[in-house]
Parts: C-alpha cells; structure tokens; sequence
C-alpha cells in the first residue's frame, strides 16, 4: 500500500495536494473513521469537502471497500436534496478520499440537541426534503441504512430559507441490480451483520434479517418523532442493546398529546411498524403522505391551491372513474391553518383497496386505449397519436377509442395543450395526461390487457418511424419499449448511436445517461451476440466501459471512470487486446492528471503488452513515450530519456512522423529539466514542422508555447515574445473562427481534469514573462492586467493569486512600493484563502522586500517573522530555511556585505541533507552574492553553475534571469582584472538592469537599497 495511512494522515496539512488536484485548505470535520478537510479543488476553480479515510480505518479492507461503495453509491445520486458527489479515488500512498460539495450550516444534531420541540411546519419541511432525496435513492434500488439528524445537514440558503441535504450512504445497500454493483464488490459483511444507529434501527435491521426501503421510512419516523418531541424515542434506555431490544418489541411510536390530535402521531405510528411489510414502504410513498390534505397547515409556502395537484382516486378506471372524476377535481376551501387538523383517517384514501371490483368490458375497452395513448408519454403528439390508433391499437377498440378519448378528456384525466413539433418550428396539438402519476399506473398494468411482445414491438416500430434519431426522454420511451419486446440488440444500437452523437458534440452529461444506460442493458442481456451480431452493433462489449470511462473522465467524475475503466481490463472479461490497451491507456492519463506517476507507469506497462498482442505498432510505441513521461515526472531521468530514446527510434523506423513528433515533445521537457535548453529548442521546432504540415492548430499552439518558454530559458527573450505572440494570434484566430462552438468548447475544457501544468492560459502569461525579461515592463503590465481580468472573470483563485504576484514583482522593480505591497497583499490573501502554503510565504517575503527597498527595515523583519511562523505552524521546513536565509541576506544587505556571511553554508548543507531542492537553490545564490562581494569569484562562478541546474529542476526559469545577470557581473569583473584598459567588454557580458525575472524565488534586483557588487 506504499506509504502507511498513519504517516499520510500526519502529513495532511495546508497547503498539501492531494491526488494533484485537491488543496487542503483546513481540517473542518472528524469522524469515527474519516477527517474531513475543507479544500481547494484548483482545475474546477471551488472549494469542496474532502473526506479522506483515517488511519485507524484504511488497513481494514472492508472499511476501506465500504469507503468506496459510498463513494460510488453516491455518484449515481443526483438529487437537490443529496449532497453532491463530485469525485472519489486513492492515491498512490493509499490515501483514500472522496471530494463533495462544501456545505455551509448545521446538521439536525445540532438542532434537536437542544431538546426543544421543533415547530410542526419546519419539521414538515425537513421530512418532505428527506422524502425527496431518499426517494431518488430507492428508485434505483438503494437502501440508506443508516438515517439520523447527524446525516441530515441543514443548509441556511440566502433567502434565509431552509435546504436539506441527506449525507453519508456509507452504510448503503443495494437491494437490486444497482448499476451491477454487486458483482463488482466482494461481500461486505458476514451473515448477521448489523449497520446503522440503534436509536433509528428498523427491527428487521437489528435482528439482521432482509431489508428492504421501508428500513429508511422506520429510520424517519423515528427523527420526525425526536424533531417533533425534542428528545429520541428511547433516549433514555441505557445500553444499545437496550434500545435495539425495544425497537424489536415495543409498539409503534405514539405522540404525547396535544400532537397525538395532529396528523404526524398517525403517520409517525405508520412509520414505525414492527412488520416492514405492514409499513409505508418507501420515501415515495411516504411523501405522498406528506403531501395530503391533512397536512396543508403546515406546508407554509409549498401549501398548494387546489385538489388539482393531489388528486387521490382509488379507482380511475371505466365508467367508475369517469363518474368520481368530477367530485375529484373539485377545488376545496383553504384549510384554515388554526383549525384542528383532520385526524388518523385522512389517510384512509392511501390505503391500498382490499380486493379490486372485477371489470366488465367497458372498462377494459377504457383501461386499453388510455394504456395506449399512455405508452407513448405523459403528453402525446396528436399526429402521432393518429398513427397509433391506426397502426397498434386492437381492432376491436376502433369503434371505441373517440369516445373514450372525449369522456376521459371532459372528466379532467387528459387535456388537450400545444407542442413543439418535430422540426421545432411550429406548434401542433397534443394529448396530455393531467395526472402523470395515473399514467403511470396505466403503465404499470397495460401488460395484462395485451400480448406484450408483440405489441411494444409495434409500438417501438412506430416510434422510430415518427422520430427515427429518438433523443432524452423519447429514446429511454423507445428504448424500454424494445426492452419489453426482447429487442435487446436493437436497443443497445440505438442508445449506442445516440451516447456517440452526444460525445461528438460534447455533451458529456447527456452522453454518460446514454452509456449507463447501455452498460445496464449490456450486464443484464446474456449471452453477448456473437462476432457477426457484435459487428452488426458496430461496438463490443468493453467498448461500454471505455467510452464510460473517458465521459466520467471528462466530467472531472475520475473515480467512476477509474471504475469503469476496470471493467474494461478485468483479467476474466471478454474485452479483446485492442480494447484492454485502450483501457490501461487512458487509466494511464488519469494516473497523470493525478499526479500518480508510479501507477501511471503500470497502466502504460499494460498497454504496451495489450497493443504489443493487438499488433498495433504505433500505440505500442506511444505507450512506451508515456512511460518515459512518468519516468521524467517521477525525476528518474536517465530512466526517461532511455525511454523516449526508445519510443523514438521505433517511430523512425515505422516512419510515422506525426507519433515521432509527439515523442519529440516528451523529449524536449528531459532536455529541459537537464538544462541542456538549445537541445530542447530543436526537438520542438523539428515537432513544429510537422504539426504545421497536418495543421493541427491545438498543438502547433502547445509547441509554440513550449518554444516560447525554451528560448526564455535559452535567455534568447525577443524569440520567446515571438513564439508566444504567435501562441496568442493562433488561439484568438482560432476563436474567431469557432465562435459559434466555443461556448460548447469552454464548458467541455472545463470539464477536461487532464492539466497537468498550472497556469490555464500561458501564451498570455509567458508573453508578459518575455516583455519584462527584455525591460518592456508597460507591455509586460499591460498582458498581466488581461490575464488578471480573465482569472477573476472565470473566478481561477491560483492563477489571480500568481498573476498579482507578478504585478508585484513589476511594481518592485519599478520603485512602486505602494502598487507592489498592494499586489503581494491580495496574493496572500488569496493564496490564504486557497490554502496555497507556498505562495502564501513567497508572497508574505516579497512583502518584506517591499518594506526593506522602502526603507523600513523594521516592518522588513517583522513581515519575515510573520513568514517563519506560518512556515512553522505549517510545518514546512522548506519553508523555514528559506525564511531564514532572506533574513541572513537582508542583514548582509544592511551591512554592504562587510560581514563575512558564513550562515549561509549550514544553511545550504541542512537543505542538501533534507533534500529541500528550492531551499538550496536559493541558499546557492545568496551564498554567491556573499562570495562575489569578497572576490572569491571562482567559488560564486561554482554556486551559480548549481543553482542554475536547480533551477531547471525546479521548472523556475524566470530565476535563471537573475542568475544570468549575476554571471555576467561576474565576467565584467574578471575583465576589469584581466583586459587591457582600452579594451571593452562584449555584449555578453554587459549585465543590463531593464532584465526582470517576474516571479522567480529571489525578487527583482532594485536600484534602491539592493545590490551585490
């Protein structure tokens, strides 16, 4: 499991980035077996709540697979009322988490332990609301398990309204096929297992015996009896085995008076049921309850203003509904809210009828022809409900189907209303049920009054003629339609025709409803066709997972693509060589984004052997280039760079230009971190080439970027503005020219989680870099300004906080001491804000630059201090030495560098030892600075030569500026030594003090109280 849980939990601090993208900001939570952390998820710009499993839990297999089944439980859970799922994972030091909406307001705990009974309307609101999410829940088959006011969290919305939102399905449990759950989890608990809360246990639940939703209905009556009551139940039974005993055998819950005489004490005893099957069964059901008459007095605004919307039939089939019609669709007086409510018969009207009357023919003809219209929706063209009558329905129905039609639509059961047609250029008219509840039961029962197969057959037929590209609610319509007619084939064709459009146009929300829906049919029709059917669907079976995978991966969803990735490459699936290497491949993408570079190598390992076995040359050579990417990323250079060698000596041989290219790019970012810069140049500029021949305008833009910042490193500044100015032109052309798409564009790249690289827009932020280097400061200002206003437009915290910290660096530079203090406060602040320890401190020092340049030694000393303790409480020692260095070096500064300066060596050897890389590079300058100063140019010449290596290591390229500078004094003054007098010094050496590295880890050389020769 690499690194113990135990060591990793100790680590969680702010500022730490947990699985490369989430950046823990605060600890706001602790449970029995999980820490909640406030944190910063940077590529989708918001906070969110990380529940990372602790390390007392994460050794326990079947705590951490309950950890996971939350997680993946939760995903498919879209509901108001349910707390967001946004992603779920581990990382490579089995760090387990999941990321969820950040919610702000207090749970129902904190409420109800103050033991003062809760006014009747909000405990109503809270009951609906939990009735909403939980219903969603038990539709899919899902069972919560373990309801209490801890997991009900109440959110104080600006309208100073109330929002529930249901938490923590843990402890769920899926009681049907839910999305094939089961069959990707090894059982979790042994025979008589118990989970959930004795105070809120179902009986069934705490004899361990068959649960069903009527578990969760137990678990509401009892909150809504603590809400109402102000104290549980049995609060003060002693043991919990006590209380379980009395949830086994005590009566149902009675409420004291005088709510005994309201309708809760009713619906609280009906909730409480020993025998789940004598219980409301459901949330669904049990909302309908809510939702009577009996309750409008404590509705407050959700009280509605007519029967209308709560009609309540036991029976509108035939001539007996059509006769109850009228009397339903009364509108009634308003409920006078300080009248006694009506008692425990209010609810008679949802009980289920004993026995059924027996129907003639007359209301059979009735039923059949309302289950026909029904059958194709809630609201249905007319033009294609004249097709139906005239295709579908039984002859013997002809002569009937007016006057069913007209009665049904004179009683209020249908209505007619306009539509869009299907070229949504005009309206026509339509039929719509005004009770889409008693559709549904038309539904429900219209298998037994035809021959189904054949007739959903037809009526799937018929469908598809009238709207041949179904799409939504029409196609799941077509879909379930040729499900029932054993059309499984047919069905997946079509939902996999529609997922692929949808994908096409990046629709990656409507897509995934298609594949899930795909990946359910798939698991439950057995056998999968054969090759030539399979070729017929024109995809096999593990091509499901994958396009699942790469649309949850899309979405941000990593964790549900990881898992559905994993289908793909189950090692007894049936998926052939081709679709596993894909597979493995995009897990490897995934891995990266994550910044899990050892299993990134593996998933890549992977998919070179599978592409190796599919006889695909190319993509096993791609797969190799990314494992030489890890390796780089993982700082195994000499392991890289054989890598890529490899990769690109075989796409050489297979001649394929365009893979060689791609490698090329890997290629350069080695020479890159070695600082061998010109060998970097020209791997990219020989990649441009071919880019630019297939005119891929999304790469030749990356390269152009990537050549922009290698000649910024190569210090060849006038060819990095060009290359990033070409960058910008490119893009901005390119926007111009999609302008239709780009709305579509920008809501998928927001999406997209694969950014491996900080800054979302660097032609624009390098293009500033490169003006500022060349001393073109009010062109460098006015490029950072448009980069600010875009972050704050798109609301990219890092990427403000960065760029305020540039414009800090300009205004330093330029003596601006008010404009520079103010940038490096709104960088801290925000970096504060964010979590972001590093900028944080970086911004906290240059702070102490400011003050110090101003004159004001003082404040330069206590903003460093301030600095070294936010180091320490953060436990950076990083950090610290790099706080303790800027102290040293601004004392020499004080002092004209007549001391002798030598804190700097056990400062560098502590950073060595530590293998603080940003430390030591830092401690090397200073330390040159105290060697030049004292003549000891050779020894400066030497720490030069290292820092700049780091700083190539570090990625910090705008620090080899000042390096630069410092090796060209250094030059000047072996010239002033050496050379005649009439001599002069070449251009290289002429240190020019308009050259500005904007952001490096020293701050800009100033004219004011800074120098060092």
């Amino acid at each position: 499991m690499g690194m113990r849980s135990s060591a990793i939990e100790e680590l969680l601090k702010p500022g730490d980035m947990i699985a490369g993208r989430f950046r823990i900001v605060e600890q706001i939570g602790l449970g029995g077996f999980s820490v909640v952390y406030r944190a910063h998820q940077e590529s989708m710009q918001r906070f969110v709540a990380l529940k990372v499993l602790k390390s007392t839990a994460s050794d326990d297999e079947k705590t951490v697979e309950r950890f996971r089944r939350e997680a993946l439980f939760a995903s498919h859970l879209s509901h108001p009322n349910t707390i967001r799922l946004f992603d779920y994972g581990h990382t490579d030091d089995g760090l387990c988490y999941i990321a969820m909406e950040l919610l702000e307001g207090e749970d129902l705990a904190d409420v109800v332990r103050t033991g003062k009974p809760m006014d009747p309307g909000r405990a109503w609101r809270i009951l609906a609301q939990c009735c909403r999410s939980l219903s969603e829940a038990h539709r899919l088959g899902l069972v919560h398990r373990d309801l209490k006011p801890e997991n009900i969290f109440l959110v104080r919305q600006a309208d100073g309204s109330e929002f529930v939102k249901v938490l923590d399905f843990g402890v769920s449990k899926a009681i049907t096929n839910f999305t094939n759950a089961s069959r990707a989890m090894a059982p979790l608990t042994q025979r008589g297992t118990v989970f959930g809360t004795p105070l809120y246990m179902a009986p069934e639940q705490a004899m361990a015996k068959t649960i069903t939703t009527a578990v969760d209905v137990y678990g509401l009556g009892h909150i809504a009896f603590e809400m109402l009551t102000g104290h549980a139940a049995y609060d003060e039974t002693l043991t919990p085995m006590d209380v379980m005993m009395r949830q086994i055998n005590d009566p149902p819950l009675q409420l004291p008076p005088p709510l005994d005489q309201t309708p809760f004490s009713p619906l609280i005893a009906k909730c409480t049921i020993k025998d789940p099957e004598q219980r409301i069964p459901n949330a669904a059901k049990l909302l309908e309850h809510l939702l009577h008459d009996a309750f409008i007095p404590y509705m407050g605004e959700e009280r509605p203003g007519s029967k209308k919307d709560r009609k309540t039939l036991k029976n509108l089939g035939g001539r007996a509904a059509a006769q109850d019609a009228p009397q339903a669709l009364e509108t009634p007086v308003e409920a006078d809210p300080r009248s006694k409510p009506p008692s425990v018969e209010i609810f008679s009207d949802l009980e289920p009828v004993a026995a059924a009357p027996k129907k003639d023919a007359g209301d059979i003809a009735f039923d059949t022809i309302l289950g026909f219209l029904a059958q194709f929706g809630d609201a249905v063209p007319l033009e294609l409900w004249t097709m139906a009558r005239a295709r579908v329905l039984p002859t013997q129905y002809m002569g009937l189907v007016d006057f069913v039609i007209d009665q049904a639509e004179r009683y209020g059961i249908i209505k007619r209303d306009t539509h869009a047609t299907r070229t949504g250029a005009t309206s026509g008219d339509s039929l719509s049920f005004c009770n889409p509840g008693f559709a549904r039961q038309l539904r429900d029962g219209f298998d037994t009054l035809v021959e189904p197969v054949q007739t959903h057959r037809d009526i799937a037929a018929l469908l598809l003629e009238y709207d041949p590209a179904p799409r939504g609610e029409n196609l799941t319509r077509v879909v379930d339609h040729l499900v029932r007619a054993e059309q499984h084939r047919q069905a997946m064709g079509l939902l996999w025709a529609a997922a692929e459009d949808a994908a096409a146009k990046a629709d990656g929300r409507e897509a995934l409803q298609y594949y899930l829906k795909l990946a359910s049919l798939k698991e439950d029709f057995s056998p999968w066709p054969d090759q030539a059917e399979e070729e017929a669907l024109g995809f096999e079976p593990g091509e499901i997972w994958i396009r699942l995978g790469e649309t949850h991966a899309k979405l941000g969803e990593q964790g549900a693509a990881q898992d559905a990735l994993a289908r793909a490459v189950a090692p007894n699936g049936p998926s052939p060589a081709s679709v596993r290497g894909r597979a493995f491949k995009i897990l490897g993408d995934l891995a990266v984004s994550q910044k899990r570079y050892v299993a990134a190598r593996t998933h890549y390992r992977h998919a070179r052997d599978s592409f190796r076995e599919s006889k695909n040359p190319a993509a096993f050579v791609a797969a190799i280039g990314a494992m030489g990417h890890c390796a780089l990323m993982s700082g195994k250079f000499s392991e890289a760079k054989e890598l890529l060698g490899l990769a690109l000596n075989r796409s050489q041989r297979l001649q394929n230009a365009v893979l060689h290219a791609r490698l090329g790019r890997f290629m350069a970012r080695v020479h890159m971190q070695a600082g061998s810069f010109e060998a970097a140049r020209a791997q990219l500029q020989s990649a441009l080439k071919v880019f630019e021949k297939i005119n891929s305008a999304d790469e030749i833009e990356e390269v152009l970027v990537e050549l922009g910042e290698a000649n910024y490193a190569e210090g060849d500044f006038k060819a990095s503005r060009d290359n990033y100015h070409r960058a910008l032109r490119l893009r901005q052309a390119q926007r111009e020219f999609s302008r239709e798409t780009l709305p579509m564009e920008a809501e998928r790249a927001g999406h997209i989680d694969f950014a491996e690289f900080a800054d979302p827009d660097p032609a624009q932020i390098g293009l500033a870099r490169a003006f500022a280097a060349l001393g073109e400061l009010d062109a460098a200002t006015e490029f950072y300004e448009q980069a600010l206003a875009r972050s704050l437009a798109s609301g990219e915290r890092l990427q403000q906080a960065r760029i305020r910290f540039y414009l800090g660096d300009l205004s330093l530079a330029r003596l601006q001491f008010r404009a520079a203090a103010r940038h490096f406060e709104a960088a801290e602040a925000m970096a504060q804000l964010i979590g972001h320890t590093e900028l944080w401190i970086d911004a906290t020092i240059r702070l102490a630059y400011v003050a110090f340049d101003a004159g004001d030694s003082n404040q330069a000393y206590k903003q460093l201090s301030e600095a070294m303790e936010m180091a320490a409480s953060r436990n950076s020692p990083g950090a610290e030495l790099a706080v303790r260095a800027h102290v040293i070096y601004l004392q020499l500064l004080e002092h004209e560098f007549r001391a002798r300066g030598e804190a700097f060596a056990p400062l560098l050897a502590a950073a060595k030892a530590k293998g603080l890389r940003r430390a030591e590079v830092l401690c090397q300058i200073f330390n040159a600075d105290v060697h030049t100063a004292r003549g000891a140019i050779g020894q400066a010449q030497a720490l030069l030569a290292e820092a700049r290596i780091g700083a190539a290591e570090l990625h910090d390229y705008a620090l080899l500026v000042p390096i630069a500078r410092r090796e060209r004094d250094l030059e000047r003054q072996i010239w002033r030594a050496d050379s005649p007098h009439d001599a002069a010094p070449t251009e290289s050496m002429q240190a020019t003090i308009t050259e500005i590295g904007i952001g490096s880890l020293v701050p800009p050389i100033t004219n004011a109280r800074r120098f060092f020769d």
